[in-house]
């Protein structure tokens, strides 16, 4: 496939929830003039604010409803926030999970920014597990966030050597009183199979 048909595929932002992506849509929204569609009016406000609050002056954010408003002509690109949320509403029915066609894949770890959504720097410990005793429930803080509702809390690693970084795998299950559903942050890194 060509360079120029690679560019009909959308760029796409994956990653947990306060690791930047909000962020990154506002900034691309600035830089672009493309306007952001999201799911519903609660979160209108929520990126209108989060824009100004970031100096953003040039991000337009509307909703479904406002691109079947009478007369209104539809922008002919659109920035898509919570794409999972959007599918889900339009479809009226939950979704087990997607595929997404895209040349241009950015995560949660390349994302260009300072600080989380919340604007907070992002310098804390990417996973820090407490266990008090062996009948206490494990506090967990992924990238600085204290992880309510657990669900399931994994985490394995093992040498590749004495002095070579090893393998890592981490599988958090929590339940998301937003969305009111069990969400899983997932993370494997065999550099054994880099070489």
């Amino acid at each position: 496939m060509s360079d120029h048909e690679k560019q009909f595929f959308p760029k796409v932002f994956v990653g947990s929830r306060k690791s930047g992506k909000t962020t990154a849509l506002l900034q691309r929204a600035e830089e672009t003039k493309i306007p952001i569609l999201t799911h519903d009016e609660n979160m209108k406000s929520y990126l209108k604010s989060e824009a100004k609050r970031r100096g953003h002056e040039n991000v337009k954010v509307l909703t479904v409803n406002d691109l079947h408003k009478d007369g209104r002509r539809k922008p002919e690109k659109v920035i898509v926030d919570e794409a999972q949320l959007m599918l889900e509403r339009l479809l009226g029915t939950r979704m087990d999970c997607f595929s997404a066609t895209s040349y241009d894949i950015v995560t949660s770890d390349t994302l260009d920014f300072q600080g989380g959504d919340d604007g907070q720097p992002s310098n804390a410990p990417l996973l820090v597990i407490e266990v008090q005793d062996m009948e206490s429930v494990p506090v967990v803080r992924y990238k600085g966030e204290t992880l309510t509702g657990k669900v399931q809390v994994g985490y394995e690693w093992e040498t590749k050597g004495c002095d070579d970084l090893g393998k890592h795998s981490l599988s958090l299950e929590y339940f998301d009183q937003d969305q009111q559903s069990v969400k899983c942050i997932k993370f494997r890194r065999f550099p054994c199979d880099e070489n």
